[in-house]
Order: C-alpha cells, then structure tokens, then sequence
C-alpha cells in the first residue's frame, strides 16, 4: 500500500490533521488494522466502483466512499486492488463541525458518505471521479468540507477541555477535569458525548492508551510492567486489559510485527 501526502488548505488546518491517498496497488488486497485515536476519518473513494471491506470489531460491511468515527474500537480494513481513496483525519473534537449529526450517534462505526451527506455527497463523488489530477480530487474534498464547516458552526467549549486531558496524557480523574476547566462533572458528560461521542472517563482512558502506545515504541527494551507504570497503569494486567479492549491484541503481539497503523 501506497501513502501520498497533501497540503491541508489553511482554512482546513485547525481542525483537520492529515490528508493523504491510499493506493491499494495491483498486488492483491491490502489489509491492515487501524487502533482506536478518538479521531473521526474519511475514506472518499476515487473511483466508482471501487470498495473496501471494513471490520469494525464486530461485523463487516462494505462500502465506496465512508466515515469512520474511530473513539475506541480498533477498525480492520480489507482494500481491493488497484482501489484509491483520498483519506482525511480530523482533529480530535473537530469532527462534528463537519457532521450534522452528534458524534454519540456514530461512535465506533462506519457510514456511507451518502447516509450522512446525501445528494451532496453523490455530487463530490462524480466531481472526483471526472477530476482527472489527483491533486484536483484533494481539493474537490477540501472545498466540500469548507462547506460544510461555513454550515455548522455550533459548538467550541470543549477544545480546551480536550488539550487539558492531552497535556495531562489521560492520567485524569473526571473530577479534577472539572475542577480545572470551571464545569461541573454533568457538563462535562454532556460536552464529551455531544462533540466527542465518548464521556470524559473513556476519552482519559483512550489518551492514557494513545500515550502507552508511544512508549512501547521508544522504549522496546523495557519490560512491559516499566512501561504500564510510565503510562500511567497501576499495574500490568490493567495495561494488558486495557490493550486487548483497544486493539484486539496485548501489548507483546503488537510489538511483533503485524500490519498495524497507529495514527
């Protein structure tokens, strides 16, 4: 599989954090699994007819051009070959700007553009698939969500709850989240299920994860008992636990070579 970056337009860039086009290429199907980062996706196809298989943890469904809201359940992907898809990962807590819908509706699930969107969405695919240059189809994405983002404006008083939990790497109680952000533990709730679509508890635990997942990485040569207490796990089987519920697989397996994508 092949990974093209694009530049994301300024107007984009708060809430967007990376665009790219995946090529499946001719060798057979690529298949891969993508862990949980509490960040919505798109996979916009560029051309018709082209599907990719997707395994959300639970039941398989195809599609051509489809959203996955990735909050905490590991998504496996199956891409036919020769498909291309224009992909688009939005920042944490900036999905639902884009989406009239509340993000608890679609945690851990995937959506045709189409459910979502509608004729617009109908409309952007036969734009791309009669856009020739692949940085033409980009843009053709881009202008779509500038769009939608005019159109939905609402919202906004959860960013800095959200880069207070990331500063902190997960290792927060919700009662000290509310304490420190001037709300009450319920208006947390509410902020978290309705703009993030997982409550102030998992999202901790999501970002506690996240940050293990980097530490496995640079430090290999640690025990895994070293590198549960630097991420902030009171033991190993917690951390254990805590990595089969979020990738399907212990902390051991990961490490040992399986096509995995940490976003």
């Amino acid at each position: 599989m092949a990974i093209q970056f694009y530049h994301i337009i300024p107007e984009l860039q708060p809430y967007v954090k990376m665009i790219c086009v995946m090529d499946g290429g001719p060798a057979g199907n690529a298949s891969f699994r993508v862990l949980p980062d509490t960040c919505a996706e798109l996979f916009i196809s560029c051309h018709p007819g082209m599907i990719a298989s997707v395994d959300y943890a639970v039941t398989g469904n195809t599609f051509g051009s489809f959203a996955n809201f990735r909050m905490r359940r590991y998504l496996d992907v199956s891409m036919n070959p020769e498909i291309r898809f224009i992909s688009l990962c939005f920042q944490t807590g900036a999905a639902y700007r884009f989406f009239p819908v509340a993000m608890q509706e679609v945690s851990d699930s995937s959506i045709g553009i189409s459910d979502i969107w509608g004729r617009a969405a109908s409309d952007l695919e036969e734009q791309i698939a009669g856009e020739a240059r692949e940085a033409g189809k980009v843009r053709l994405v881009q202008d779509f969500l500038l769009r939608q983002l005019q159109r939905n404006s609402h919202g906004g008083q959860i960013q800095h709850i959200l880069d207070l939990v990331d500063r902190m790497k997960g290792q927060i109680s919700v009662r000290d989240m509310a304490r420190d952000t001037g709300n009450s533990e319920r208006q947390l709730n509410r902020y978290f299920i309705r703009y993030v679509g997982i409550s102030p508890k998992e999202y901790a635990s999501m970002k506690r994860f996240i940050h293990s997942l980097k530490n496995l990485k640079d430090y290999p040569s640690d025990n895994l008992t070293g590198i549960a207490y630097k991420s902030g796990y009171y033991d190993q089987a917690h951390f254990i636990h805590e990595y089969r519920m979020f990738a399907g697989l212990t902390p051991g397996e990961l490490l040992s070579g399986r096509r995995v994508v940490i976003c």
